[in-house]
């Protein structure tokens, strides 16, 4: 329960947090030329392996559980996992999906009883942004060439969460809830050269709409490369983190998901 409360308390300083995101990024467009104009539609598929780290408090059927697991742990259980965005973006109005699916399952048995536990577990974020710049980035090091672009937006993110304990010869326990939280959120796109460049995006939302309070981010590291045409695809590696406080009922039938899923990502993008 230490990590609810430490993150109840840091909901208003991770919302002062992303807003002076959004400002340093205004800000260092300050600096910048007028941007480019582009009429043609463009689209791009994300497909990418993130690296689940899971800290926070379950509560299933009134039982709350604490839950701490690495990705060595939930890979040894994990049955099936897909992990996909995609965008399209004509001119500087644009969208995107992003699909994470996995079902995972595991035995154990405690004090003599076995147990069979599985969980499937969905998250869809989809959104619409209004693109900023690319801006003339003159004081950046390396290549007079960099630039950065801003895409404030606007979406939400559907969870759907399906659990079953399986007390082999005594019960079985079941449970499953889907909400959406509405997000509002920035990324940041910094083109330090023709190879290289760096993502960072930030979103916050829930707002008793569906979480209490959500919160999601990440930053990557970017190298570009000829893969079906020039310089078409890039290799992305960072950190990713979501945080999602939601709680339903009360008493024996309380579900509660207070969770950070976190960790190292690797993304391969293709654009076209």
């Amino acid at each position: 329960m230490k990590t609810q409360h430490v993150l109840k308390r840091a909901r208003w300083p991770i919302a002062i947090a992303f807003a002076l995101l959004v400002t340093n990024a205004f800000s260092a467009a300050s600096w910048a030329d007028e941007p480019k104009k582009t009429d043609d539609w463009e689209f791009a598929v994300n497909p990418y392996v993130w690296f689940l780290f899971l800290d926070g408090d379950i509560t299933v059927k009134g039982q709350t559980q604490r839950a701490s697991a690495k990705f060595g742990d939930i890979f040894q259980d994990i049955n099936f996992a897909v992990m996909v965005e995609a965008e399209a973006r004509k001119g500087r109005v644009g969208g995107f999906v992003n699909t994470i699916f996995g079902a995972l399952g595991d035995d154990k048995t405690v004090q003599g009883v076995k147990l069979d536990v599985s969980v499937d577990l969905l998250y869809v974020g989809f959104g619409a942004y209004y693109r900023l710049g690319p801006w003339a980035l003159e004081d950046a090091p390396g290549d007079e060439g960099a630039t950065l672009t801003v895409d404030p937006y606007v979406g939400g993110r559907y969870t759907y969460i399906d659990t079953k304990v399986d007390v082999v010869g005594i019960e079985t326990i079941k449970d499953n809830v889907d909400w959406i939280d509405p997000i509002l959120g920035v990324r940041t796109l910094w083109d330090l050269s023709e190879r290289w460049s760096i993502d960072a995006a930030a979103d916050i939302g829930g707002f008793g709409a569906g979480s209490d309070f959500t919160w999601h981010a990440f930053g990557l590291i970017g190298y570009r490369f000829n893969l079906f045409g020039e310089r078409d695809a890039r290799v992305l590696v960072g950190y990713r983190a979501l945080y999602q406080d939601y709680e339903k009922g009360s008493g024996a039938s309380k579900f509660e998901w207070d969770v950070t899923v976190h960790g190292p990502v690797l993304t391969l993008n293709i654009e076209f």
